[in-house]
């Protein structure tokens, strides 16, 4: 019989870790963290979406269209299990200039 892993990351410790690896741009990194059945939400492109397969979608369409795209995080809050995280996603074409 084979145990499943323990889960030993705190919320707070799971989104940073996350946040890290979407920063890296490794999107299998960034889904491995995330539950199976994941909401995804992204308002300005109108999807509504449930699971890791759609969240590795947008991920993988981010860094595929923006391959300069730079993840600073300003502030992660948590109060419980649940985790907000402040965030910049720029790119090149909207932080340097000619």
């Amino acid at each position: 019989m084979t145990s499943s892993p323990v889960l030993t990351r705190t919320p707070t410790q799971t989104v940073q870790a996350f946040l890290d690896a979407f920063a890296r741009h490794d999107v299998e990194a960034a889904i491995a963290v995330v539950d199976p059945q994941v909401s995804v939400t992204v308002h300005p492109f109108g999807i509504r979406d449930t699971g890791a397969y759609a969240l590795r979608k947008v991920l993988a369409d981010l860094v595929r269209g923006f391959p300069d795209l730079l993840i600073s995080v300003s502030r992660v809050i948590t109060t419980g299990d649940v985790v907000t995280a402040l965030f910049k996603a720029e790119t090149c074409r909207t932080r340097c200039t000619p």
